[in-house]
């Protein structure tokens, strides 16, 4: 029997999160349709385990079709990391340990032990035997050998719908069906590629574009207003933000205000509590002229070097961004009442979720790569610095610490904010209206 649920037509289907706790009598959805309040069928979804043939007919090429089915594995055994139908059984039938691992494989016992351990970690049989995906927000890991008959078949019953139309519905349930992987098994159906032009099955590689910089070496220092004319347990207003760029590590701190020695206080607090104090700091949402004097008073305070960078137009300052708001206002009431649980469902909850981009989880990343020695490290920052054109270099009023700048900053401005070194209780002015909420990690 096809079962039918009611939603808004722009809403997705709510999925099991992280945040909560695992149920473990999560199970595959059984075949049924997505109708809106006015009766439409909006999304059909088939049977899971159903093959394409229980939904093709005579008009389509099977042959073209079954070629596919091994193009597909064929791009799939490609991708190294990617989840096996071998590896998803023995999870499946709870036998994953060393020695099957070892026996089902071509890894030698010694490294089937370590892969043991990273399975394990990842991914959990419930109760209903249904395998999920802990770091993708656990969602069900479909059989891989059945993905390519379960794209086609969505394909079909919904009258030839696009990767992009499938994808988002299906992203929302299961964690191994990614657009890639929907788009080329699309380009196999012989209704909408009548001349059977096979696609290219070259795999789409995700490169970690900060990957040339060392851990801590450059980050990005924003802050911004969590629930809007709301405080964190009636005290806190604002966070302060620091991402890493190499890891996409965070960290969040509670911000009681935006005055200008509140600022110069908590940053200064942060940058010495890190492992290193970061190469360069980069913010999107303080202005430069700002930023400049908060960092005068921390290094003359501290008699430390600080560098300001220069951003560049991309879109990585707003997404990591707009995902830790969108957590925290997931779980709003608990975050309003309590600031450790945004850090529980915010800054932790995110440096444990694997993100595309940067090719692996944040926290292990972090962990990973902050083997470099400190002396490399500061070995860099000497070497920028005596890079950099003497305008570029800001000294201290008593000569005590550093201030460099990647580009040249201009001190001279209008804006009453730009010259704060003794206005203390002057409220920093800052802009974070490119902020939206999302928590796409792909």
């Amino acid at each position: 029997m096809v079962e039918s649920i009611i939603i808004d037509e722009d809403r997705s289907i709510s999925v099991p999160s992280s945040n909560q706790v695992i149920d473990d009598t999560l199970a595959p959805i059984s075949e049924f349709k997505e109708v809106n309040r006015y009766g439409k069928v909006v999304f059909d979804y088939p049977k899971v385990g159903a093959t394409l043939y229980e939904y093709i007919d005579s008009s389509y090429s099977v042959p073209f079709l079954e070629f596919g089915r091994g193009a597909a594995k064929e791009y799939l055994d490609s991708i190294i990391g990617t989840l096996s139908q071998t590896v998803y059984e023995l999870i499946r039938d709870d036998l994953l340990d060393v020695d099957t691992l070892s026996e089902k494989t071509r890894w030698s016992r010694i490294n089937a032990n370590a892969k043991c351990l990273y399975l394990k970690r990842r991914y959990k049989l419930t109760k209903k035997g249904t395998v999920i995906d802990l770091t993708r927000e656990n969602k069900i890991v479909y059989e891989p050998d059945l993905r390519y008959d379960y794209i086609i078949s969505t394909h079909i019953l919904n009258r030839h719908l696009g990767y992009q139309g499938i994808h988002k519905r299906l992203k929302a349930i299961y964690s191994n069906l990614s657009r890639d992987y929907i788009k080329m098994v699309l380009d196999f159906c012989s209704h909408c590629n009548p001349d059977k032009v096979i696609p290219n099955l070259e795999k789409t590689v995700h490169m970690n574009i900060y990957e040339k910089y060392l851990p801590l070496e450059r980050v990005q220092l924003d802050i911004f207003e969590p629930f809007e004319n709301e405080k964190i347990q009636n005290r806190y207003s604002h966070i302060i933000y620091i991402r890493d760029y190499r890891s996409r590590f965070v960290w969040i701190y509670p911000l009681k205000n935006t005055k200008f020695k509140t600022l110069a206080s908590e940053i200064g607090m942060l940058l010495l509590d890190l492992p290193r104090i970061p190469i360069y700091i980069d913010t999107t949402t303080i202005e430069r002229r700002d930023m400049l004097a908060i960092c005068k008073r921390i290094a003359e305070k501290y008699e430390i070097s600080l560098g300001i960078g220069t951003i560049e137009p991309s879109s990585f300052y707003s997404i990591g961004l707009s995902r830790l708001k969108c957590l925290l206002n997931e779980n709003k009431d608990k975050c309003l009442k309590d600031w450790n649980m945004c850090l529980k469902l915010g800054s932790y909850y995110y440096n444990k979720k694997s993100i595309t981009t940067a090719r692996g989880v944040p926290s292990e990343l972090f962990l990973d790569e902050m083997e470099c020695s400190a002396t490399t490290f500061e070995s860099k920052r000497t070497e920028i610095i005596n890079s950099l054109p003497i305008q570029n270099s800001y000294k201290t009023s008593t000569n005590k610490g550093l201030v460099y700048a990647q580009d040249e900053i201009l001190t001279t401005s209008k804006n009453k904010s730009s010259n704060m070194e003794n206005g203390d209780d002057t409220f920093l002015e800052y802009d974070d209206t490119f902020i939206e909420g999302s928590t796409n990690f792909e």
